[in-house]
């Protein structure tokens, strides 16, 4: 039986995740514009946050299950929209003043990504023990990433915007 603080856990996971991600690269400094390369970056940074939310955003209603089956394959489907963002941005050639970022970005990602992997499989489990572990990890997991994701996204903003 998936708890009420699973539930409550994934709901905020999905809706920190989400946030982080559609904070995108911002919109155009007039007194600093960014070059047509940095504005190809951003208009496909956002075109694949607009993806990605569209694909997870079905999921929150999918949490409210009251059975570990349903709340486990609720976390693979969102795992899995986690990879396929991952690997989205992969295939993103960003500017080199933001490589760096960039790649921080992909890694934050794939570090949460494995943290959703492992929490489905614990739900699974259905384990008693199992259940505490995920929402323990879930909650540190998504608290570090969005905070990591939002300070990555600010100093990618700050080096697109000169």
């Amino acid at each position: 039986m998936l708890r009420p603080a699973i539930r409550v856990v994934f709901a905020s996971a999905l809706a920190a995740v989400l946030t982080a991600a559609a904070c995108g690269c911002g919109a155009a400094n007039t007194k600093h514009p960014r070059s047509p390369a940095a504005t190809t970056y951003v208009a496909k940074l956002n075109a694949v946050q607009q993806e990605f939310a569209g694909a997870v955003r079905p999921l929150a209603s999918t949490i409210t299950a009251t059975n570990g089956t349903r709340g486990e394959v609720a976390l693979r489907r969102f795992a899995a929209a986690v990879h396929a963002l991952i690997t989205r941005l992969r295939a993103i050639a960003p500017p080199p003043a933001v490589g760096s970022l960039h790649a921080r970005l992909v890694a934050e990602l794939s570090r949460y990504e494995r943290v959703l992997v492992r929490a489905s499989r614990r739900v699974a489990a259905g384990t008693p023990r199992g259940f505490g572990l995920v929402e323990r990890e879930l909650v540190r997991a998504t608290r570090a990433s969005a905070s990591n994701i939002d300070a990555t996204i600010g100093a990618m903003n700050a080096k697109l915007h000169g």
